[in-house]
């Protein structure tokens, strides 16, 4: 057995895994992996992640020759990375020999070695100032230093998230969590202001702890790097959102007002669900920060109560003189908040999956030796019953012959019984006409029930309840859910299911499309569409046809220039299936944000195909994490001609997902009349671990009129995280509800440590026959 080459065991020792005791360790995986064959520096890496020695990512480095990037400051071990911004990254870090855990934030610069000398004096005074007032702030870092152009803070690990990536889950935060939020980030900036100020307040910079605890990260960072900031100073990609005015007009140092205003930016966009200026170009955000008013939330959000809107406006008022002038007057005017730790902790739980948790029970062991005598003597009783039946005055068996009739007698008992239950719900609920059609796989074995009432913007369906589709209409929030152990399920024949709200979301239901209508089949009307632990399947289908249609306004087509229509668009799908021949969803509007978690789709078409791209100029995330796409089409589908000229960007994010592709399919599509010209423009692959077929067609074009597919050359289009393995789907076995098994026959090394794909486990049980 080789040992690694010198080069490896250099890089290895640089973050102190070279020891002869980690080798070792590892030797047993190493010939498991070799098999017989050369032991490479690659099989010495895989053997690493097999014993937990290195994380995926680390492995991926040194795969890339990237090792010396590893190690900080030859202290610290980047295990793996939180956030990717080209300009300020955090990792995971370890201290070299030691199993202490740290957040590590990296600054690149490209100041000189003075500047740079500059620059460190500067934080480091901020952080030694700050550390009169470290039991009254979060966050604050144990450790400045300086490495390959960077600048670094080192800050004590914790488990959270950023209020960026949360704002792309949830859509827009409800009023008492904002008030909450901001009354535990002006309590520290209000603390620490005697001492220092803060000077990057954005979302990527405010992380939530599980424990409800609101965490600031890099404490002066970008003002010690650059005091004065100018059109040229390399930024962080969402500075921009928070960034006053008057620090670039007249290139001021951060001062109390601008960081007030950096809050009320902060606050306005967890009330909007997005920034004040949806811009994709970063200089024309600043610009417009420089010479347009922040509207009133308001606008966005209508729900947002006056007190706040107005305290927002106070805030983010463009001159500084008329903004407020400390965060004493901003605290005094955060009414109606209180216990916000609590109310935060509550608010961090609810992003955790809301699929019931499925445990398995393990039975007890049993001897065999018992199971095999109790098997033998069964089968000689059984076998002297047989025989001396007559003798025993049981009646003779009856002949049995052949037939093609293969409905269970089983079944058939049990249809009075589930009749008559049908009949005593029947009594509240009066059950409509049962389909027509006598042979579907999906035809429900008892009468369907109209669907009840809505009470207080709430659709409850019984347990294990069927029912017929029908068209819901309401204004304001519409929540149609059923129990998350046993689900209702809609059946859809002649008649669609039509909703209606400023935002529907679907919980704990299946529908199923017994026969599609003329037109589809789920309709939707609304600005935000959210769907957790549903299933939406049919078995007939054409090309035009998706499983739902969703246009993100109200009325069809009637505030498409509405104020409010420009934070509609936004989707959430989590802990869900589709199943059929045809395309997902269609999006007859333009897309704002869109997240897919834990979703698995069968042999569909396009998962999204949007009628008029991303929002205008508007860099809008599609997120895929932990999905599978078996057999499938593209992942997003986009117009051609104008409308795709007037769009914004689309960019394709997201990890742990497996997308199947079917034969000739591309990951992206473009469908229209005319060629996609300029397209790379509005549309880029930013991912951190999607798995794709190894033959992957990245984008095609489809003219629908003469039927035309080519191939699109990504030669300018920016792409990264994208994972070519081999793989297969194996039939399912009893305990898969139908959903086949993905197994994963080899892998590129991957940021994450879980396995790609769906776990199946959480999905909703599907409808019998399908």
């Amino acid at each position: 057995m080789e040992f690694p080459s010198h080069g490896l065991m250099q890089q290895l020792a640089a973050i102190g895994l070279a020891i002869p005791a980690d080798l070792k360790r590892c030797a047993g995986a190493v010939r498991r992996i070799a098999r017989g064959l050369p032991t490479t520096d690659s099989v010495w890496i895989d053997a690493l992640v097999t014993t937990r020695r290195l994380t995926l990512w680390q492995a991926r480095q040194l795969e890339e020759n990237h090792g010396n990037e590893l190690i900080l400051g030859g202290k610290y071990g980047l295990q793996s990375p939180r956030l990717l911004d080209p300009i300020l990254r955090l990792y995971e870090a370890q201290e070299t020999g030691r199993k202490q855990a740290y957040l590590v934030s990296r600054l690149s610069t490209a100041a000189t070695t003075a500047e740079t000398e500059e620059a460190l004096a500067r934080l480091t005074n901020t952080i030694r100032s700050l550390s009169a007032c470290k039991d009254k702030i979060s966050g604050l870092p144990v450790e400045v230093l300086t490495d390959k152009n960077s600048i670094c803070l080192v800050s004590q690990h914790f488990e959270g998230e950023s209020l960026a990536r949360l704002l792309v889950r949830r859509g827009r935060f409800p009023e008492d969590v904002v008030r909450n939020l901001a009354l535990e980030l002006t309590r520290q900036l209000q603390a620490a202001e005697p001492f220092a100020l803060h000077g990057d307040i954005r979302l990527n910079n405010l992380w939530l702890k599980k424990n409800g605890e609101l965490v600031l990260l890099n404490w002066g960072l970008l003002s010690a790097v650059s005091p004065v900031i100018t059109i040229h100073t390399p930024l962080p990609q969402d500075c921009g959102d928070s960034l006053a005015p008057e620090r670039i007009e007249f290139q001021r140092r951060a001062l109390i007002t601008s960081e007030i205003y950096a809050v009320g930016c902060v606050l306005w966009q967890l009330l909007a669900g997005r920034p004040p200026f949806t811009l994709i170009d970063p200089l024309a955000k600043v610009t417009a920060h420089r010479t347009r008013v922040i509207p009133d939330v308001r606008t966005i959000s209508p729900e947002t109560s006056e007190t706040l809107a107005t305290l927002i406006r106070n805030m983010t008022a463009r001159e500084p003189s008329r903004r407020l002038q400390n965060y004493a007057e901003v605290r005094q005017q955060l009414t109606g908040a209180s216990h916000p730790r609590a109310r935060l902790q509550k608010f961090s739980r609810s992003f955790e999956s809301v699929a019931p948790a499925q445990t398995a029970t393990r039975s007890p062991a049993k001897s065999r030796i018992a199971t095999m005598a109790a098997t033998l003597l069964l089968t000689l009783t059984l076998g002297l019953v047989a025989w001396q039946r007559e003798n025993l005055g049981l009646p003779r068996i009856a002949s049995v012959e052949a037939t093609e009739n293969k409905t269970s007698t089983k079944v058939t008992a049990e249809l009075p019984q589930q009749q008559e239950e049908t009949t005593s719900l029947a009594s509240t609920e009066s059950p409509a006409t049962p389909p027509s059609v006598t042979n579907s796989p999906l035809q429900p074995t008892a009468a369907l029930l109209k669907l009840p009432p809505i009470e207080d913007g709430r659709l409850t369906l019984k347990a294990g309840g069927h029912y017929a589709a029908g068209s819901l209409d309401f204004t304001g929030q519409l929540l149609i859910t059923s129990d998350p152990k046993q689900p209702a399920t809609i059946y859809i024949q002649d008649t669609p299911l039509i909703a209606r709200a400023e935002q529907v979301k679907l919980e704990h239901v299946r529908i199923a499309v017994i026969k599609s209508p003329q037109q589809p089949p789920v309709q939707i009307w609304a600005e935000t569409l959210l769907m957790e632990h549903c299933f939406v399947g049919t078995k007939e289908a054409s090309e035009q046809t998706a499983l739902l249609h969703w246009t993100p306004s109200r009325e069809n087509g009637d505030n498409e220039t509405s104020t409010a229509a420009q934070n509609s668009g936004r989707l959430l799908v989590r802990e869900c299936e589709f199943v059929g021949p045809c395309d997902v969803m269609h999006l007859d509007g333009a897309l704002t944000a869109a997240l897919f978690e834990n979703v698995f789709a069968a042999q569909t078409r396009t998962l999204l195909q949007i009628r008029h791209g991303a929002t205008s100029q508007l860099r809008v995330p599609l997120m895929l994490n932990a999905c599978t796409l078996q057999n499938c089409g593209p992942v997003v589908g986009l117009p051609t001609g104008e409308t795709l000229e007037s769009a914004g960007q689309i960019s394709l994010q997201g990890a742990d997902s497996l997308v199947d592709l079917a034969i000739g399919e591309g990951l992206v599509e473009f469908r229209g009349n005319s060629f996609p010209e300029n397209w790379t423009k509005h549309i880029e692959i930013a991912a951190q671990g999607i798995v794709t077929p190894q033959e992957l067609i990245l984008a095609i074009y489809k003219d629908p009129s003469t039927q035309l597919v080519e191939e699109l050359n990504p030669d300018e289009m920016m792409i990264g995280g994208l994972l070519s393995g081999s793989y297969r789907f194996e039939q399912p076995n009893k305990n898969q509800n139908g959903r086949p098994q993905l197994q994963i026959d080899a892998l590129p090394v991957r940021y994450s440590p879980n396995d790609p794909g769906a776990d199946t486990t959480r999905l909703p049980a599907r409808p019998d026959g399908v």
